[in-house]
């Protein structure tokens, strides 16, 4: 396998702007045991300056949502139906709240009455490249199973070939598709991973392998991989990249080798404290900017020559970038807070503060907000 595009850019693509961000502490949240989830996701809606958090959980049918400018719950609720957990869900408006079903690949449109307003199975999608014994449906469970909606009809999700790397046609495999949940139909199914990693006999763990994207208008998108430096602008009707630009991090020299097809499990737990790469990328609407996560290399061992399991030293970065994919700036984030968790917002992000920075067991997680500021 060639590896040299694991190593950073050549000529990076950079733009003479720069960008500054700013931290704020959010008004703390009280919760009580009632209010407490295992395993949570999380989804946001932003209305005007006001900030809305959906609270669900893998293990159970319970939901909560948070007011943040009030500093309230204004919600705490269970569906009734169907009885299996909730998982992921996409928070788009009161009346339009979307629930990611794990086991059954199954979206489920309900308003804040709890009616459901539409059933869509995405378990069979009938993609050209899928085999009989291996159907792909609905990715769920981490970041990038996230739906992103062009309009009240259209969305883009990832799509989930269970087990990528020992899928049979590995090398066909388009990762993204988009859902028209009106017709209930699939309208089409393109991105592909970099050509020298899915052709290779190697693995990668699945927050290492799916993408991100974020829309940019109803005709554009940008796509990010984890383990890609490259970032790629679609156009959402030839669903082709219209831009594909090398922005390697500051702080990754080269992303480290993949794990070989067939490894040890110690192997994929050591790759996965200390490998850096990128995260989720995001367009703030009222900048015009896009940025990106980076996660960086991280020690394997403590000086106790422990495994290296906490996040308090785990840093990150945030790539800032122009629509045309200019590099504007690259902001050193430190680790005070937890970057794996971030929700966009049009103008930066919201945080759960971490370690020394934790809002404490009877608060609400997320306790931070960052704002960019152009310069």
């Amino acid at each position: 396998m060639d590896n040299s595009f694991l190593n950073s850019c050549d000529d990076l693509f950079t733009s003479t702007e720069s960008v500054s961000i700013k931290r704020f502490l959010l008004e703390p949240i009280k919760i009580s045991p009632i209010h407490f989830k295992k395993q949570s996701h999380y989804a946001i809606l932003e209305d005007k300056k006001n900030f809305f958090i959906l609270e669900t959980s893998r293990t159970s049918q319970k939901y909560s949502i948070y007011d943040l400018q009030n500093a309230k719950i204004i919600k705490n609720d269970s569906l009734d139906y169907p009885p299996i957990s909730i998982g992921q869900a996409t928070f788009k408006s009161f009346d339009s709240i979307f629930f990611q079903l794990p086991e059954k690949s199954v979206i489920m449109q309900f308003d804040t009455s709890n009616q459901i307003v539409a059933n869509v199975k995405l378990n069979d999608l009938n993609l050209d490249w899928q085999v009989q014994e291996g159907r792909p449906g609905l990715f769920n469970d981490i970041n990038q199973a996230k739906l992103h909606f062009i309009d009240d009809s259209n969305f883009i999700f990832n799509v989930n070939p269970y087990d990528y790397w020992f899928y049979p046609k590995k090398q066909d495999i388009k990762l993204l598709s988009q859902f028209d949940i009106t017709e209930k139909k699939l309208i089409s199914n393109f991105s592909n991973i970099n050509d020298r990693l899915k052709q290779a006999k190697i693995s990668l763990p699945p927050k290492y392998t799916f993408p991100y994207l974020s829309l940019l208008d109803k005709d554009h998108i940008v796509v990010s991989y984890p383990y890609d430096h490259r970032l790629y602008k679609y156009n959402l009707k030839s669903k082709e990249p219209i831009e594909t630009v090398c922005n390697s991090s500051m702080y990754i020299e080269a992303l480290h080798d993949p794990l070989e097809k067939e490894y040890m499990v110690q192997e994929s737990i050591n790759f996965q404290i200390s490998a850096p790469y990128y995260g989720q990328i995001n367009f703030h609407s009222r900048l015009g900017i896009i940025t990106r996560v980076v996660f960086h290399e991280k020690e394997l061992y403590t000086k106790e020559n422990e495994l290296n399991f906490s996040s308090c030293a785990s840093e990150y970065s945030l790539q800032v970038f122009d629509q045309d994919l200019k590099m504007l700036d690259e902001i050193h984030l430190g680790s005070r807070d937890l970057w794996e968790f971030a929700l966009p917002t049009s103008q930066g992000y919201l945080l759960m503060g971490k370690c020394s920075n934790y809002s404490g067991e009877d608060y609400f997680k997320y306790n931070v907000r960052y704002e960019l500021v152009k310069k």
